[in-house]
């Protein structure tokens, strides 16, 4: 029978500068668990700490990340259940005994024995300047993952700018609804238009500094969190070219092994113990050899599914990102736009 384990958020609360997750977890056929249903309440930090964990033991899978605790608090349980499913849909991270911690347990989620690894620079200062991968799906995925970082970046700086442009216009905005506010003449119909022009540029003012705090904060860290996502499929694609790497390397240590047997075999004097010596190497250089090819076997047909799963559910998440800030744009034009419509009736 099918392993599932699936989580379901139905309700979330902030407190102690925190955002709780109250979860509904219903289990069946998964080692371990003692009961067909939990509920637990997890905080943004704990669900950060088991995404590093699972991030740290199988870098291989290409998990969305969680919000963090600035994230618009009407995203986070989509954006938390994004993670959880996908947790869900992989029984190798599920059977962990770190999501078992998280999914029952009734205290504070610290995950089992973190697995410390290499940071990818070091690792890939071990990977000659001209190494290239042979796979040409992993060489154009590598090259695609480095445009996209690139250009989330970007969108992150303009998306910056444009916040502090908006920020400078709601600044002006107030200033101009301020003068106007200040002006009086003997004109009474002509100072009630004065005043009604305040109160425009008053609502412009508050209209845009509230879409520069949009910008600066939330829309700026939804951009980071898929800056994140990629950094995770970088560090995937990574994983798997040092195990590569690995694999050319024991190759070449098992044909030195190989090349010193037979150099003994046509010495004329031929030790003993130098014979077992060498062969006990060329054992080890096998089994060596053997493990590398089934470790970069098993992480290119895990990869190669990954990717193309993480490349589909950005590209929809993105479009999701854009089309909800886009809906917001409209929204702030037709309400502006309102205002002044409202002006030149009652003038």
């Amino acid at each position: 029978m099918a392993r599932t384990l699936n989580f379901e958020i139905f309700q979330t609360d902030r407190r102690d500068d925190d955002i709780y997750l109250h979860l509904l977890v219903t289990v069946e056929n998964v080692p371990h668990y003692d009961r067909p249903k939990y509920n637990v309440s997890r905080s943004l930090s704990e669900l950060e700490r088991l995404y590093v964990y699972l991030q740290g033991i199988a870098p291989e899978y290409i998990l969305p990340p969680p919000p963090s605790r600035q994230s618009a608090f009407e995203a986070v349980p989509r954006m938390a259940a994004r993670l959880l499913n996908a947790i869900s849909q992989r029984p190798v991270l599920f059977i962990s005994k770190a999501v078992y911690n998280f999914a029952t347990g009734e205290f504070a989620f610290v995950p089992p024995n973190v697995p410390q690894r290499k940071s990818n620079k070091s690792v890939l200062s071990l990977i000659p300047s001209n190494f290239r991968d042979v796979d040409h799906f992993f060489e154009v995925a590598k090259t695609d993952t480095a445009h996209n970082d690139q250009n989330l970046r970007t969108m992150v700086r303009t998306t910056e700018k444009l916040a502090r442009l908006t920020k400078d216009y709601s600044k002006a905005a107030g200033e101009v609804s301020s003068r106007f506010s200040g002006v009086s003449l003997n004109d009474d119909r002509l100072n009630s238009t004065f005043r009604k022009f305040s109160r425009a540029f008053q609502t412009v003012d508050d209209l845009s500094s509230m879409e520069a705090a949009y910008l600066a904060l939330i829309y700026s860290e939804k951009t980071n969190l898929h800056i994140r996502w990629t950094e995770g499929a970088d560090n995937a694609l990574n994983n798997r070219l040092e195990a590569l790497a690995g694999y050319e390397v024991a190759v070449k240590t098992t044909s030195k092994k190989v090349m010193a047997i037979e150099r003994l075999k046509s010495s004329s004097n031929i030790r003993q113990d130098r014979v077992d010596q060498a062969l006990e190497e060329l054992s080890d250089a096998k089994n060596n050899e053997a493990e590398s090819k089934e470790l970069l076997k098993r992480l290119t047909d895990v990869l190669r599914e990954e990717y193309t799963k993480y490349e589909e559910a950005q590209q929809v998440d993105m479009i999701k990102d854009m089309a909800g800030y886009a809906a917001r744009e409209a929204d702030l034009a037709d309400r502006e736009r309102a205002v002044w419509e409202s002006l030149l009736q009652h003038t």
